[in-house]
């Protein structure tokens, strides 16, 4: 484990953290809160993101074995982009949390001291500086990191996505506006959380 990063308890059948045995909201689970679920959320992309990343980590762990045939052009999108940026992760699905905020998260992948990576199947969003941000600022020395979002495409091409280092300041007080806020409607109102 590299030195300075603080490791929750995860359940990944629940998807849930905990901090010293105390529950824990995880990043996308306060931006949701904020800004509403992902209009092109569907079961099914979610399954394709799944099998996307498991490729992935597979791969990067030389562990491949079967590959579903229809994730093999994002993986080679993973591959292509590898190459061409010269990515080589560190860090893979490693869960995190903030030792002053209590917020948990986990970045996709993380190259110690140049970039903080998630990987999407699906387009764009704007809430993805902010979610990049919040993993960024789990990691020792946030302002070192880039970010970036790589939309890995089904005809095996990547759209790689930056966010700007003198914005991360920006990006992260903006999660933590949206923390404090499902912070209190847990608090004061917490049915609010339950629609």
């Amino acid at each position: 484990m590299i030195p300075g990063l603080h490791v929750p308890e995860f359940d990944p059948v629940q998807h849930s953290y905990a901090i010293g045995g105390k529950s824990s909201v995880g990043v996308t689970t306060v931006i949701n809160s904020a800004v509403g679920v992902n209009p092109f959320w569907t079961v099914e992309g979610r399954e394709a993101g799944k099998a996307t990343h498991a490729a992935i980590q597979y791969y990067d762990e030389n562990d491949l074995g079967f590959l579903a045939e229809e994730t093999k052009p994002r993986l080679d999108a993973y591959i292509k982009f590898c190459n061409e940026t010269q990515f080589k992760p560190d860090l893979i699905e490693q869960p995190l949390y903030h030792p002053t905020f209590l917020y948990c998260g986990i970045p996709d992948m993380v190259q110690i001291g140049r970039c903080v990576v998630d990987f999407k199947n699906g387009p764009h969003l704007p809430q993805h500086s902010l979610q990049t941000a919040a993993y960024a600022n789990m990691l020792p020395n946030p302002l070192r990191y880039e970010r970036w979002t790589v939309q890995l495409r089904v005809d095996g091409t990547y759209k790689l996505e930056p966010y700007l280092k003198q914005e991360l300041t920006n990006d992260f007080n903006v999660f933590l506006s949206m923390l404090n806020s499902y912070n209190w409607r847990k608090r004061c109102l917490p049915q609010s959380l339950n629609r």
